[in-house]
């Protein structure tokens, strides 16, 4: 069991956020029980699935420029090529326990031949309460197997495994990938997504991140809005407005504060962001979420 910063699978990320898992020779997925007071997983893609699902505490995701909050009893679902990372530990939460499942997808392409290429939601409109609740109690069943001891462990947890890829590929797939993303996984905008959601609370610009990609600005922005549907000032001021509106519901930190810390440039141009999203100011919202004091 994994304590706090102690992940080792987590240093294995490239320098184009590709994480690469050392999967088990006799699984289809990687499965990890993380147990941890305070930890910040720094942005990183797969080709496989990955279910996280959270027993106790809570943390927030950032996934494909997109901030949500999980808390216990939970699943968090991650497409195939998905930038995403993770906090917890942060304030509001003492402490995170819960299980990740990462899909090996050269197993599973071996049997299901586009798993990598299809979008997956656990609020999928296809999937009923009931394929959730089934999803939830499979989840929380490797878990319990994960720990036990005995010749028939692996069994049991590899039937477990392909019965949740079978659910979630029967009732939980919204679409399919933009295919800039699914080239060999080595598509460059893999690599500019994720460096946007790792250095997003910088004063970086469209002109630095092309510059740095080797693209004239105007080609950068062209190709940009293609891939991710919409421009690149837009995607930064999501991200960071999604970052700053989740502080600013758990914490009592000041709002200049959190100015500083999401990347805004000034108080105005967060204020600008709410009014627009939200329709009030920065300080009403937080009143809206009511006084929440963030635990010691």
């Amino acid at each position: 069991m994994a304590h706090d910063n102690d992940y080792p699978h987590n240093e294995m990320i490239t320098a184009d956020y590709l994480e690469e898992n050392i999967y088990p020779d006799d699984s289809p997925a990687l499965v990890i029980l993380h147990d941890a007071t305070k930890e910040s997983v720094r942005p990183h893609w797969h080709r496989g699935l990955e279910i996280a699902y959270c027993f106790e505490g809570g943390a927030q995701w950032t996934i494909d420029s997109t901030i949500s909050e999980t808390s216990a009893g939970r699943i968090t679902m991650i497409s195939p090529y998905a930038i995403h990372s993770a906090t917890v530990g942060t304030s509001g939460y003492r402490r995170y326990s819960g299980v990740s499942i990462t899909y090996n997808n050269d197993i599973v392409e071996r049997s299901y031949p586009y798993a990598d290429r299809a979008l997956l939601d656990f609020d999928s409109p296809q999937a009923t309460d009931d394929d959730r609740r089934r999803l939830t109690d499979l989840v929380v069943e490797v878990a319990q197997w994960y720990r036990q001891p005995g010749t028939l462990r692996t069994l049991k947890l590899n039937a477990l495994l392909y019965d949740i890829l079978f659910l979630v590929y029967s009732r939980f797939v919204t679409g399919v990938q933009r295919p800039e993303f699914v080239r060999n996984g080595r598509h460059v905008f893999v690599q500019i997504i994720g460096f946007i959601e790792d250095h997003y609370t910088e004063p970086i610009t469209a002109q630095d991140v092309a510059e740095r990609f080797g693209y004239s600005r105007e080609h950068f922005s062209r190709l940009f809005k293609s891939a991710t549907g919409m421009g690149f000032k837009r995607f930064l001021t999501d991200l960071r407005l999604q970052d700053a509106a989740s502080r600013i519901r758990r914490s009592t930190v000041p709002i200049g504060d959190i100015v500083e810390e999401t990347g805004f440039p000034d108080s105005r141009s967060l204020a600008v962001a709410f009014e627009k999203r939200y329709g009030m100011t920065p300080s009403a919202y937080r009143r809206t979420q009511g006084d929440r004091t963030p635990d010691a």
